[in-house]
């Protein structure tokens, strides 16, 4: 079975963004556009296209995805573009997002991120690293 990698890269603006609206809301949006895709099929050379809509469907045809491990991170939004704008399903998915928080635990943000201020005598840049199940997982001191 083949394992293809791939990572999209798509138009965003301030006011048109995944930090505004869900993945879905995002992916299916009307100003939704894909900048260009980066594939690399096992041990291969990574290959790069950019194109209009439809020749991009006709790039991506060329792989086996129904025979294949499609792998990217933060697959739910790959997949979802490859799915829904492209209509092509891979066999399997791997997702490294998911593996990288099963190893190091959920992302953590600084207060100031999180809307709250950062108090004096405490950095909100501070990671104290703990262990659990053999991983080392980055968590910020409180705020």
């Amino acid at each position: 079975m083949n394992i293809i990698t791939i990572d999209f890269e798509t138009f965003y603006s301030q006011q048109f963004s995944l930090s505004k609206i869900t993945t879905e809301e995002y992916v299916r949006h009307e100003l939704f556009e894909t900048i260009g895709v980066a594939v690399k099929v096992d041990d291969g050379e990574t290959k790069w296209f950019s194109g209009p809509k439809a020749q991009t469907k006709q790039w991506l045809d060329q792989f086996p995805w129904d025979e294949a491990i499609a792998v990217a991170h933060n697959a739910a939004f790959d997949m979802a573009i490859l799915n829904w704008h492209f209509d092509i399903r891979p066999k399997r998915i791997a997702d490294t997002l998911s593996m990288a928080r099963a190893l190091d635990g959920p992302p953590v943000r600084p207060c100031r991120a999180a809307g709250s201020p950062v108090r004096p005598g405490h950095h909100a840049d501070t990671v104290t690293p703990l262990r659990y199940s053999g991983a080392t997982a980055g968590r910020r001191r409180p705020c």
